[in-house]
C-alpha cells in the first residue's frame, strides 16, 4: 500500500510539473506574441512618423535645386515672395530645433531615437541650405539689378 501512496503522489506531482509547464510555455508564447506586436505597433507608428519628414526633406531639396536655377526677373516682386519663403522656411527651422534641443529623444529605444533625430537632422539641413541658398539670391539679384547697381555706385 505504500507503493501505491508513492505512486500517487509521484503521479499527481507529474501532473502539477506538466501543468506548471505548459503554464509557463503559455506565458512565454503570450508574452513573445504581446512584445512582437508591440515591437510591430512601434515600427509602424516610427516610419509613419519618419515618412513625412523624409518626405519634407525630399521636397526641400527639390525646392533648393530650383531655387539655384531661379533667374530673378523683377527684383521688388520677387525679393518679396523670396523673402515670404525665407520667413516660413525660418520658422520651420526654429520648429524643428525645439524638437531636437527636446529630451524625448533619450526617452525612446535608442533605435527609433536614432532614426527620428537623424531624420530631424537632415530636415534641419537642408532648411538651413535653403534659408542660406534664398538669400544668396535675394542678394546677387540686389547686386545684379541696374538700378541698385547704380545705387551701390554711389555709394
Amino acid at each position: 500500500m505504500t507503493y501505491s501512496n508513492f505512486s500517487y503522489e509521484t503521479q499527481g506531482n507529474v501532473i502539477e510539473e506538466l501543468f506548471s509547464s505548459l503554464s509557463k510555455s503559455m506565458k512565454n508564447a503570450f508574452s513573445a506574441y504581446k512584445k512582437e506586436l508591440l515591437l510591430e505597433s512601434i515600427q509602424t507608428k516610427t516610419f509613419k512618423l519618419l515618412q513625412p519628414i523624409d518626405r519634407a526633406t525630399s521636397e526641400l531639396k527639390s525646392f533648393r535645386d530650383m531655387i539655384a536655377l531661379y533667374y530673378i526677373n523683377d527684383i521688388e516682386v520677387d525679393s518679396k515672395v523670396l523673402n515670404i519663403f525665407y520667413d516660413d522656411l525660418e520658422e520651420s527651422k526654429d520648429k524643428v530645433e525645439c524638437l531636437l534641443d527636446e529630451e524625448a529623444f533619450t526617452k525612446l529605444s535608442p533605435v527609433i531615437g536614432d532614426r527620428l533625430h537623424i531624420a530631424l537632422e537632415e530636415l534641419y539641413v537642408e532648411l538651413v541650405n535653403i534659408s542660406f541658398d534664398i538669400s544668396l539670391k535675394i542678394g546677387e539679384s540686389c547686386i545684379g539689378s541696374e538700378s541698385n547697381y547704380h545705387f551701390l555706385e554711389e555709394a
